[in-house]
């Protein structure tokens, strides 16, 4: 027995527009067909019969009615009833922030959607009122038998140094709420941020969405106490393959992550037995010689961060191993060529070193 409340669908017919509007469940199972209680978007209260599609993104709905009733004499009919198609409304979901190639100037916004939608970006400066539009990609992946949410994802650029802004992201008439987010600061500026691992959201290792949920809460006061970004270092939260963990995941760290750079390095149950659920969903900064899947690096205040992946390995082929140390002599010396602008330098990993 599954019980949804208060979802948002928009309504149509399939054979007039006469009932198209929007109307929220109160409540609904998801198994056989079961009587279904809604209020259209003029408050005319209906009782119907309906069926959900697999992806709980459409209802397919049977409404009792009489050639009488007046409101649907435009109507075909078929055993004193109409059938209704019911498709949820593609709100924003699981939004997160990740950093452009130049966390001072540059951040990217990914979101995700049950249902197709437009890609999109308006954002401003806290203290101003003049918003820049912005236009991203979408994209589906699928494994087994799960289908994804429609991922998008919007880069804005030249943005201004430590500098707070204002966003929402979906489109017109499906807009999340308002975020906020603000630059990284200059090598000059000191920084603070938030870093964690290991957290088992559940997947199929079992887990604690209450424990889950008691981390969320401390992570985010302590994100909020002047954090710049956070990083999560591996073990993103043990989905081991169930890609509906990684779903729940992000909605859980939406709270945290739509306000914060949320970037990331892969952990050992994030790649097996696949790494596609980690891969298409988190995408970090590219620079030159870097594999933004495995290894990458970026400057926050007076730090340089290279961050590589110790499940390389294990599980991929020796040249790209080599490439990754190859990119880390490279990333390194430059790095240590300029430790008179940024004089830390600091790697991050999953697994210990010793």
């Amino acid at each position: 027995m599954d019980q949804i409340t208060t979802q948002t669908f928009l309504l149509r017919s399939d054979v007039s527009d006469v009932v198209s509007g929007s109307y929220s469940v109160q409540s609904f199972q998801t198994q056989t067909p079961n009587p279904i209680n809604f209020k259209t978007s003029d408050k005319t209260s209906m009782t119907g019969v309906f069926q959900m599609n697999a992806d709980r993104s459409q209802l397919i709905l049977a409404i009792p009615c009489t050639a009488s009733d007046a409101s649907f004499q435009n109507l075909r009919y078929k055993d004193n009833s109409i059938l209704i198609r019911a498709t949820r409304l593609p709100v924003p979901d699981q939004i997160h922030l990740t950093y452009g190639e130049d966390p001072q100037t540059s951040i990217v916004v990914s979101w995700a959607t049950r249902t197709a939608a437009g890609s999109y970006v308006v954002y401003h400066q806290d203290q101003s009122n003049n918003s820049i539009r912005v236009h991203g990609t979408s994209r589906q992946y699928q494994t087994g038998e799960y289908q994804s949410w429609f991922l998008h994802r919007v880069a804005i650029a030249n943005l201004l140094p430590n500098t707070k802004y204002t966003y929402r992201c979906g489109e017109e008439h499906n807009w999340s709420d308002r975020w906020h987010f603000t630059t990284a600061p200059g090598p000059s500026d000191e920084i603070q941020v938030t870093m964690f691992a290991d957290i088992n959201l559940g997947g199929s290792l079992g887990g604690s969405l209450g424990a889950w949920k008691n981390s969320t809460d401390c992570l985010y006061a302590m994100s909020q106490e002047n954090s710049q970004f956070i990083f999560h270092s591996g073990d993103i939260a043990y989905c081991v393959g169930d890609q509906v963990c990684w779903d729940h995941h992000f909605q859980a760290m939406q709270p945290v992550a739509a306000t914060q750079a949320y970037m990331t390095s892969m952990g050992n149950h994030d790649v097996f037995p696949e790494d596609i659920g980690y891969l298409q969903r988190l995408e970090m900064p590219k620079s030159q010689y870097s594999d933004p899947d495995y290894y990458y690096s970026f400057d926050v205040g007076a730090a340089h961060f290279l961050v590589y992946s110790t499940e390389i390995p294990f599980y991929r082929e020796n040249a790209t191993w080599v490439a990754q140390i190859e990119w880390m002599r490279q990333d390194l010396a430059k790095a240590q060529a300029n430790r008179h602008v940024r004089p830390f330098i600091i790697a991050l990993c999953h697994r210990p070193l010793l």
